[in-house]
């Protein structure tokens, strides 16, 4: 397959396509990023969504399958069962996170309401239970797809809310070391645009 058929496409937003990103990123595995018309696109779509991984002639639907094609890709789900184990269950977590901001965002007339509900009850329980099962610099015995899922969805939250992190030292501090690694650090720019915030 030629570089050109390796895409990833996703709204130019920071949304469900923002882990993939990252992974790609990480992982140098060389998938271009791409913003297509829509819903124009949706046709060439297996599920009428998006975001899609394009591998040659193959098509991947689905941001948790995508997710998971390109961290075993990048060789970062974990070498053993226990960094799996570990690397999984924080995923999950972070795509509960994901759902809450979506409900903050999307799910009712009062979204200033929704976001300080997150922010002041929701977010704060999720982050006690990352802190609880960070033991050392990430969640396995080295970085795993676990570690950039929680970042992703943090990174989208930070973007709203800054100082949201700074009641959790240890997972700030673990956010800091993830978007210190010079290929996040230079990749984060091409994200796209935060439209998950309170005042949008």
């Amino acid at each position: 397959a030629q570089m050109t058929d390796k895409k990833l496409f996703y709204f130019p937003l920071k949304g469900r396509g923002h882990l993939p990103f990252l992974i790609n990123a990480y992982g140098n595995l060389g998938y271009e990023y791409v913003h297509p018309e829509w819903p124009a696109f949706k046709s060439e779509t297996p599920f009428g969504q998006m975001p899609i991984l394009q591998d040659g002639s193959l098509k991947v639907a689905e941001s948790g399958a995508i997710t998971r094609y390109l961290a075993r890709k990048a060789k970062i789900e974990g070498d053993n069962d226990e960094d799996f184990g570990h690397s999984e269950q924080v995923t999950e977590l972070a795509n509960e996170i994901m759902t809450s901001l979506g409900q903050a965002h999307y799910g009712g007339d009062d979204r200033k309401a929704g976001y300080k509900k997150l922010y002041e009850e929701q977010l704060p329980v999720y982050l006690k239970k990352a802190e609880n099962v960070l033991k050392g610099d990430f969640f396995g015995s080295k970085l795993t797809t676990g570690d950039l899922a929680l970042f992703s969805i943090l990174n989208i939250i930070v973007d709203g809310n800054p100082t949201v992190l700074d009641n959790n030292p240890r997972i700030k501090a673990h956010y800091n070391r993830i978007a210190s690694i010079p290929s996040i650090s230079a990749a984060l720019p091409h994200a796209g645009f935060s439209h998950l915030k309170p005042d949008l």
